[in-house]
Order: structure tokens, then sequence, then C-alpha cells
């Protein structure tokens, strides 16, 4: 929230309404913003996506993820509500763990937008990634985008290595 607000401050636009000057197709959004903000974005760009568990507030007026953690509310409540109210703001999917793919496709629907991170092809080392996946896994429990980093960029030959996690999908 500091940053959105020293944003807003020295510009007199929330990091947010910035990012749509450049027009992009797709967005991540990961840190504080207004339900106005996430309105007009999801308006404006072809998909919009936020994380629910990095997200220290994903708008005004709805508990931070820290406030649903001091009232014992469970990871898969946390989850499941966040992504609904994802959703019924108007936004394109979520960012969530492998582990949390079913939970969210089942309380979002097929058409709402889920990218997963810590995805490992077979025989890949965890690094410091605790829930991990195979792609082929993620896809098959509905993830529709995969963030596969390390695996392929600490490969000593990268192309090599997206062709065999393209090839592991089909």
């Amino acid at each position: 929230k500091q940053s959105y607000l020293k944003s807003k401050q020295s510009t007199r636009k929330t990091e947010l309404v910035r990012s749509m000057l450049l027009k992009p197709d797709f967005l991540v959004h990961m840190t504080y913003a207004s339900k106005s903000d996430l309105n007009m974005a999801s308006k404006k760009t072809r998909g919009i996506v936020v994380c629910p568990r990095a997200n220290a507030s994903l708008a005004e007026g709805i508990p931070n993820v820290l406030q649903m953690m001091e009232m014992n509310i469970s990871t898969k409540n946390r989850v499941s509500s966040l992504a609904k109210l994802t959703k019924e703001t108007g936004l394109s999917g979520v960012v969530c763990s492998s582990e949390e793919i079913k939970l969210v496709r089942e309380v979002c629907g097929k058409n709402f937008k889920i990218i997963v991170p810590g995805i490992r092809p077979e025989g890949s080392d965890k690094n410091d990634q605790k829930r991990i996946m195979t792609p082929k896994e993620a896809i098959s429990l509905g993830a529709d985008h995969l963030v596969i980093g390390r695996p392929i960029t600490e490969s000593k030959d990268p192309r090599k290595t997206a062709k065999e996690i393209v090839n592991s999908i089909r």
C-alpha cells in the first residue's frame, strides 16, 4: 500500500493507472489496488489477474490476507473467497499454487484464468519451491498458464528444455 500511496502522491496516478498507459494485452497485478482501479483495468485489457495470496490488500474495504489469517480463516477459505471476489470485480483470473487449481476452478468456473507458478518438469530440482507440480499435472487439473522459470533459464539448453516441457504436456 505504501508504493500505491507514494505513486499516487508523486504522479497523481496509481501504479495500476500508470501501467494502463502502456496499453497491455494482459496484466498480472500483485499489489494494492482500489476497486475503481481494478474495474477500470478490467475494461481496458484483454485480461487481468491478481494473486490473492500475495496481495496484502486486494482492494479498499476487503480484509487483507494477514487479517484473514489472524481470524483463523483457512487457506482454502481465503483462496476461495478472494478468487470469487476477483471474479465478481470483473477480473480475468488469479495466480495460485498448484494445490489450489482445482478449488479455484470449482468456485470460479472454466472461463476464469488460472496462472500457476512453481511448475517443475519431472526430475527437476525443487529449489525454494514448496508447492510444486509437473506441467502435465497442472494442465490436467485446469491450469491455463504455467510459470516455469529456473528449469528453463538455468538449463544448459533452454530451447531444448522448453520443447521437452511442451511435449510432456501433449
